[in-house]
């Protein structure tokens, strides 16, 4: 069995919060990006 997957973001620190998108039996997973992309700046969090 083949496994792929599709980084939407990645951290350049440790992550504080890990969001999980899990796609349909024959759904495409990289249509998942699309919807990782538009989830990833409301759950960004920033510490200065």
């Amino acid at each position: 069995m083949k496994h792929d997957h599709f980084v939407v973001q990645s951290p350049d620190k440790p992550a504080q919060q890990l969001l999980l998108l899990f796609h349909g039996v024959g759904d495409n997973p990289v249509a998942m990006g699309e919807i990782g992309s538009w989830f990833a700046p409301l759950f960004l969090m920033r510490w200065w």
